[in-house]
């Protein structure tokens, strides 16, 4: 008999260690469940304050706020204490209350969800505008409230305004474009027989004219020159964005030796000279490439100084990029007014007061130096001036 109340001791003895170790596995996975409950919910108010979104909880019975996020505080300028217990209505503009004001009162007999568009009022009456939606539910006690979801529209409609912006001035560049590429052959049309009959006046009065008519007739002529110079700057601008790349390695090494070639009888004339650095191979229109050359070689040898002309070409490599310098000890011009430079048929007193390294000896300066800039940023480079 004793034994069988031993052997029945021990038996409860176990289970009532195993129970034990049971409620202490129950415990710890109890605590990790409400520690795993409190950082969700930690996250979820964090996510909760700190959205983009306007959260507000209104008490349908009232219309009064009973809950909201930060947000809504930061966005309109007025503390969390003093929009609890407000009617939802005064968030709004005169117009978006009424249409608040009936969503609101039609909530039983709308879908679990509805969406308006509304304009906000911050503290100091700035209007934004808004797009409101609305879920609605009931808490077990049987008040009814509307959980509002309001989403600030006013970067939407910014950048909704800045890619039509964008459209009206590419087509407005486009345009403009085709314009200067017709108008720039009519002219000149007109413009040569202007200088050809100009030129067989010439020929058959010259002798019978006096010193100052040969005079006007030679300015006759020269202007008709430097107004041809004009359009061919500004058809050559015209024509940049038109010109599909035909992007291949090209050797700029040979493309300074081709350039050079064609002003060697101006350099040695001049005793100027051309120290250029060994030059990459880049990916782009060889043509092109051998025009910038080109024109900027040849803006330093027309506004040379007394000097010898030294013109210095340099490389230096960024990344995937390559940075090619062009100097010279021409005569330079004053660096505050290097964004004239680039103005397009530019007034001609500025070519007479800046006789600078910046421009080409084919044309003026602004249409040329124009026609690098609208090159080099649509061909995703740059040149820089100074």
């Amino acid at each position: 008999m004793q034994e069988q109340v031993k052997t029945i001791e021990r038996k409860s003895e176990d289970r009532n260690a195993s129970l034990a170790d049971e409620v202490a596995t129950l415990r710890a996975e109890l605590q990790e469940s409400e520690r795993a409950r409190r950082r969700a919910e930690g996250s979820y108010r964090s996510l909760y304050e700190n959205s983009q979104d306007l959260f507000v909880s209104v008490d349908l019975a009232t219309d009064a706020i009973v809950l909201c996020n930060r947000t809504l505080e930061v966005k309109i300028g007025v503390p969390r204490d003093r929009l609890v217990g407000s009617s939802v209505l005064e968030l709004f503009s005169r117009s978006s209350q009424r249409r608040v004001r009936r969503l609101l009162s039609h909530s039983e007999h709308t879908v679990p969800r509805d969406t308006i568009s509304v304009v906000l009022l911050t503290r100091t009456a700035a209007e934004i505008p808004a797009q409101l939606t609305v879920r609605y539910e009931s808490d077990p006690g049987g008040i009814r409230h509307a959980h509002c979801t309001l989403r600030d529209l006013s970067d939407v409609r910014k950048t909704r305004a800045l890619e039509q912006l964008t459209e009206r001035l590419e087509r407005s560049n486009e345009d403009l474009e085709r314009f200067a590429l017709v108008a720039s052959h009519d002219l000149l049309e007109p413009l040569r027989a202007i200088k050809g009959f100009v030129g067989i006046l010439e020929s058959r009065i010259s002798s019978r004219l006096d010193s100052e008519d040969r005079v006007y007739l030679e300015r006759t002529l020269e202007g008709a020159d430097r107004m041809e110079r004009l359009i061919d700057g500004l058809l050559s601008v015209a024509k940049v964005n038109h010109h599909p790349i035909d992007a291949k390695p090209v050797e700029l090494n040979r493309t300074l030796e081709h350039v050079s070639s064609v002003f060697s009888e101006r350099l040695n004339a001049c005793g100027g000279r051309v120290d250029a650095e060994p030059l990459p191979q880049v990916l782009g229109d060889a043509a092109q490439l051998e025009l910038v050359f080109q024109n900027l070689i040849g803006n330093a040898l027309r506004y040379r100084s007394a000097r010898p002309l030294r013109i210095r070409i340099g490389r230096e490599e960024f990344d995937d990029r390559w940075l090619l310098s062009f100097s010279d000890n021409g005569i330079g011009f004053p660096q505050v007014r290097a964004e004239e430079l680039f103005a397009v048929a530019s007034d001609w007193r500025l070519y007479n007061e800046l006789s600078s390294a910046t421009a080409v000896e084919s044309g003026p300066k602004g249409s040329k130096i124009s026609g690098l800039r609208f090159f080099s940023s649509s061909r995703n480079s740059a040149i820089p001036i100074s």
